[in-house]
């Protein structure tokens, strides 16, 4: 069948699931999550800044963009006996609602409840905009990994974490590095939109019981700062803490728009990432290429991605610094010639 792979995060003992094949997974457009959960995220606005406070009779153009006056509506007599339990139980209410779109309609039900409520969907927006892989070790491990061939693998793990990733779980089956069971984190992973929040994950039929889908989306639009997107289209700088080298998103660019090779456009920072980072001490990886992908250099290493200014702000540290785009994509050229040329793509 094939070596099947996952990327893990040894810190956190986290994983992005099982991809699959490599010789599938690293063109297919999986490694774009890569590309998002290695970005250090971005400052999140305060709760107020984000997710506003109702102020009844105010002006809300500002939330809005439309023109002509618009203004929240007054505060109206509540008549529900809900608004008028104890701030506690409401959010003991809250911690057994599991499903976000049951958060946000509960909380537009009445101005009390965007009152208490918001904060719930400013908790939501700020776990998934600062879940990050920022600067942790990560490792894309095959499941052919032999666990008895320890010694392959002392530049991933310490002689205790090496002993700590072998047990029994919860149902007594014994797991070691490579079976480890590791928290699946992949449903966290994306781009973030509070446009997504409104037309992604709050769908017309999950909010049957509001009379009016369009004066939901203009309460919504009112109340949430939609311009607030994360991460940033700037070109960044994809950085290897561990060895102190980087590569420049610009010069990928330039070789995407100037190389010729077949789908060149399809390889990202994330395609990158993943052809350095895997992990076996088997070779089945399903390509033409010949390198040993499969012990690459980056195993195990800390990355992290950030904005091009980092390289403006380096000035007497530069010499600590190793730029090796030039190195890393001709590397990629040969793995993409090798997998979509093959007649005449050769192995580094």
């Amino acid at each position: 069948m094939g070596q099947g792979w996952q990327v893990v995060n040894v810190d956190r003992r986290e994983t992005l699931g099982w991809w699959g094949k490599l010789g599938e997974c690293l063109f297919d457009g999986s490694a774009r999550s890569l590309n998002r959960i290695l970005r250090v995220p971005p400052p999140l606005p305060s709760c107020d800044n984000l997710i506003f406070p109702f102020k009844p009779s105010a002006l809300c153009n500002e939330a809005t963009g439309r023109r002509g006056a618009l203004y929240f509506p007054k505060t109206a007599p509540q008549s529900s006996l809900l608004v008028n339990l104890p701030v506690e139980m409401i959010w003991e209410i809250y911690s057994h609602m599991k499903d976000f779109s049951d958060i946000v309609c509960l909380t537009l039900t009445c101005q009390p409840m965007w009152n208490i409520g918001r904060r719930k969907i400013y908790d939501w927006v700020a776990s998934f905009v600062a879940f990050s892989w920022a600067g942790d070790r990560i490792v894309c491990l095959g499941d052919y990994l032999l666990e008895n061939q320890i010694s392959a693998h002392e530049h991933l793990l310490t002689p205790e974490e090496a002993v700590g990733f072998n047990g029994f779980d919860q149902h007594d089956r014994e797991y070691n590095f490579y079976n480890y069971p590791f928290c699946d984190v992949s449903h966290l992973v994306g781009t973030f939109s509070a446009w997504q929040l409104v037309h992604g994950f709050m769908l017309p039929r999950r909010i049957a019981s509001l009379t009016d889908w369009t004066s939901y989306l203009h309460s919504f639009h009112c109340l949430v700062d939609l311009h607030y997107v994360t991460p940033t289209t700037q070109p960044a700088v994809l950085r290897n803490l561990s060895r102190h080298q980087y590569i420049r998103e610009s010069a990928l660019i330039a070789w995407k728009q100037g190389s010729g090779v077949a789908h060149a456009k399809n390889a990202g920072i994330g395609e990158i990432v993943l052809s350095r980072i895997c992990f076996s001490t088997n070779g089945s990886v399903n390509m033409v290429w010949e390198g040993d992908i499969h012990r690459d250099v980056w195993a195990g290493d800390r990355l992290d991605i950030v904005a091009p200014d980092w390289l403006e702000r380096l000035e007497g540290d530069a010499d600590a610094w190793t730029d090796v785009s030039d190195e890393v994509l001709k590397e990629v050229e040969g793995i993409w010639r090798s997998e979509y040329e093959p007649d005449g793509a050769t192995a580094n």
